[in-house]
């Protein structure tokens, strides 16, 4: 810019406008008629001056078809022409093109004004704008037209790579095709001979709780008839057991209560001897002290006090049950909750007499930390202490706290007989007094085996059971057989199986239909893959759901091809949907390259005080699917330039051999 200025004002000088005046004058004489015309223009000023060349009066008709001119009037510097097409080579006229040849590189346009203005114009890299000799241009053609055509080949060879994949992805697409409709087919048979098992397994579940319901019900007579004979010997026996752990609670309680009376007389010592005198013998004998302390302790835990202890149990008094045979289990089960409470009440007794025996056994430790004479003068000098160790020592050797003979001054329980909680439960298989080969239990037997067995067993007996038909198992299959009519079940080993074990009859039932409903989704998933609109060729659905992302400045942007486009913060923090995929093409208008080369994500999560987020995505060829850019033209409405191969295509090809020439779309042909 500050040479063209320094041109122009030099211009203005006066011996400048003559030396170009005269220069110009020279050069109109000699200018060839046929300079700054475009080869597409050049047939019509050929045959004018081809024709001037044999005839002096021949004329050029102006391109606008104003009027004709003399063929010498060409590039005379003169504007003859309305629409300046005499002017071509000179900047006589306005608004005229000046072409410049670029041999060895391409041919380019620039306004005829720059002609001869002493300025080298980078689009003639001839340097034939400037033929008035007032600066020289180098021709610099060879060495920019070898560096474009080398940039050529390299995007040459990018846009024949991509379309080689493309070409991938529209087979790809094919045999997806393909492959998705037998797989549909396949999935949908499977579904429907799922539907069909399920079907049959619900009718075998049925006839399998039949069964159960009637074996329960067998074995639950079975185990009141059981009861009515084993449960009055039960109960007798869980009653004697219960007294004696009463007998255990009351000897316990009354262990409890000697010990704490022994310590107590212990604690009387502070009663006796002067308060600094008492102080002084615990600080002096740590024994003592650690007894005291420990006592206290067991008293404030245990609420000890002189109306009343809960170290020891209340013992209530028990419900007298009839003699009668009626409500057993009632009777059977109130006894033994009871007697779980006496255990419980032995154990806590227990532990309290092993807590009173530590505290005494640590103040009998005081023997061992005085020497032999010191600790009998102690003794002799507080009779308390005295009266304390003997009466500890006359406790065990009369509970065997000692080691000695004699009965314990604790209860070890003894394990409780198991059949009595048994006789509680039903009947085992094992027990119960169930035919399970009986064709009236049998759900796989017919109803006429059932009957017929069933009469000819009540003959053979005389028909002396004439209960029989009230609790007959034959009911339930003829229940099931008017509640099924139609049923034609498969006999195979597994349903054979399943009618008698009605929790695995459940069991498969709930895997066949998890099992079909997890085809029914693998089958809607490929419908919807199905159903996508990939492109006139399928281009896209080797790709489709595929991610890419970019990073740009403290986000990182991702769209999934037919999926969601997100927004997530670099440094942490959830995600923004940006918009699902809604349709092809641009935001707005029609786009001369087609829809395919368009993605619009739309409905993303609503902007504050704004629009819903959305995404238009902007397709360019390449070798490989990338972000390239992303930017936020209005608020809350992004735009990206993607690069993919699924929108490269011949015409590009073709496009680049008319601009780089025929060497560089050989080359890129002949990869493909």
């Amino acid at each position: 810019m500050k040479l063209r200025q320094l041109s122009i004002k030099c211009m203005y000088t006066p011996l400048l406008l003559v030396l170009v005046a005269a220069a110009t004058a020279a050069f109109s004489a000699r200018i060839n008629p046929l300079l700054g015309v475009h080869p597409n223009r050049l047939v019509a000023y050929r045959a004018a001056v081809a024709s001037g060349s044999d005839d002096i009066a021949a004329t050029f008709a102006c391109l606008d078809g104003s009027r004709s001119i003399s063929v010498s009037s060409l590039n005379d510097d003169y504007c003859d022409c309305d629409d300046g097409s005499d002017e071509a080579g000179t900047s006589a006229c306005s608004d005229v093109k000046f072409y410049c040849q670029n041999k060895n590189h391409i041919g380019a346009e620039i306004p005829s004004s720059r002609v001869n203005d002493g300025i080298c114009d980078p689009e003639c890299c001839d340097g034939s704008d400037e033929y008035s000799g007032l600066i020289q241009c180098e021709n610099v053609c060879e060495k920019i037209g070898a560096e474009f055509k080398r940039k050529q080949r390299e995007k040459m060879h990018l846009l024949s790579k991509g379309l080689k994949i493309k070409h991938d992805y529209i087979a790809h697409a094919k045999k997806a095709r393909a492959d998705r409709k037998i797989k549909m087919k396949d999935l949908d048979a499977q579904v429907y001979n799922l539907t069909a098992r399920i079907d049959e397994l619900k009718v075998v579940k049925d006839q399998a709780e039949l069964y159960e319901a009637h074996l329960n019900a067998l074995r639950a007579q079975q185990t009141a008839e059981a009861n009515q004979q084993i449960l009055p010997d039960r109960i007798a026996r869980c009653n004697e057991r219960k007294q004696m752990l009463r007998g255990d609670v009351s000897f316990l309680n009354e262990r409890v209560l000697e010990l704490q009376r022994i310590l107590d007389n212990f604690m009387g010592l502070k009663y006796v001897e002067e308060g600094a005198a008492y102080e002084a013998l615990l600080r002096d004998k740590p024994v003592l002290q650690q007894t005291a302390q420990r006592y206290e302790d067991f008293k404030e835990q245990w609420k000890v006090t002189g109306t009343g202890s809960e170290s020891v149990v209340t013992l209530e008094e028990e419900l007298v049950e009839d003699t009668s045979l009626t409500n057993l289990p009632e009777k059977m089960s109130r006894c033994l909750d009871r007697k779980g409470v006496l255990r419980g009440n032995v154990e806590f007794l227990n532990a309290r007499v092993l807590e009173l025996q530590a505290i005494l056994d640590a103040f009998m430790g005081l023997r061992d930390v005085e020497d032999l004479a010191a600790y009998e003068v102690l003794l002799r000098d507080k009779p308390i202490l005295q009266q304390t160790a003997h009466r500890y020592e006359s406790f065990k050797s009369q509970w065997k706290a000692d080691g000695s003979g004699g009965r314990e001054s604790t209860v070890t329980l003894e394990d409780e007989p198991a059949d009595e909680a048994a006789a509680l439960t039903v009947i085992t298989a094992s027990d119960a007094i169930v035919d399970l080969n009986d064709p009236c239990v049998d759900p796989a037997a017919s109803i006429w085996s059932c009957i017929s067995t069933s009469v000819l067993g009540l003959s053979k007996s005389g028909f002396g059971l004439l209960t029989y038909p009230t609790r007959w198992p034959g009911w339930a299959k003829i229940r099931s057989n008017l509640r099924n009519p139609f049923v034609r079940l498969s006999r195979s080993e597994e349903d054979e199986l399943l009618r008698k074990d009605a929790g695995r009859a459940r069991t498969r039932l709930s895997e066949v239909e998890n099992e079909k409903r997890e085809l029914e989704q693998k089958l809607d998933e490929v419908k919807r893959k199905d159903s996508l609109d990939t492109g006139l060729q399928g281009e896209w659905d080797k790709i489709a759901d595929e991610c890419i992302s970019i990073d740009s400045f403290e986000y990182n942007y991702s769209i999934c091809f037919l999926g969601d486009a997100t927004q997530t913060p670099k440094n942490g923090g959830g995600g923004t949907n940006l918009g699902k995929f809604s349709r092809w093409g641009p935001r707005a208008g029609n786009t001369l390259l087609g829809k395919y080369h368009y993605m619009m994500f739309e409905n993303g999560q609503h902007c504050w005080n704004g629009p819903h987020r959305s995404v238009e995505v902007a397709f360019e060829c390449g070798p490989e699917n990338k972000i390239l850019t992303v930017s936020e033209p209005s608020k809350c409405e992004y735009a990206m330039r993607v690069q993919s191969p699924a929108v490269c295509d011949e015409k590009m090809l073709a496009d680049e051999k008319r601009v780089g020439g025929d060497d560089s779309a050989d080359s890129a042909h002949a990869e493909l």
